[in-house]
């Protein structure tokens, strides 16, 4: 992966040169002078994809759910 550093105060390159850069692998990390803002990494897709009912019944939840928190629940916060 290619790294480009970019620096807002002396080059400002439109959303679509950045974007065609990041889908050709490349990685933009922005600057303000010697200072990093961000950095636009390309994603790489999971390969597998989503695995439907992956965790089934790994979760449960009592009948209360649903139902809104007492006011124990809360704390207090002094301002």
């Amino acid at each position: 992966m290619v790294t480009r550093t970019v620096n807002i105060k002396s080059e400002q390159p439109t959303l679509e040169q950045v974007l065609t850069d990041v889908r050709n692998g490349d990685a933009i990390t922005f600057t303000d002078g010697s200072i990093p803002l961000a950095r636009i990494v390309p994603l790489t897709p999971f390969p597998g994809g989503r695995t439907p009912e992956l965790h089934s019944g790994a979760l449960e939840t009592t009948e209360d759910f649903d139902e809104p928190l007492t006011e124990e629940f809360w704390p207090e916060v002094n301002t």
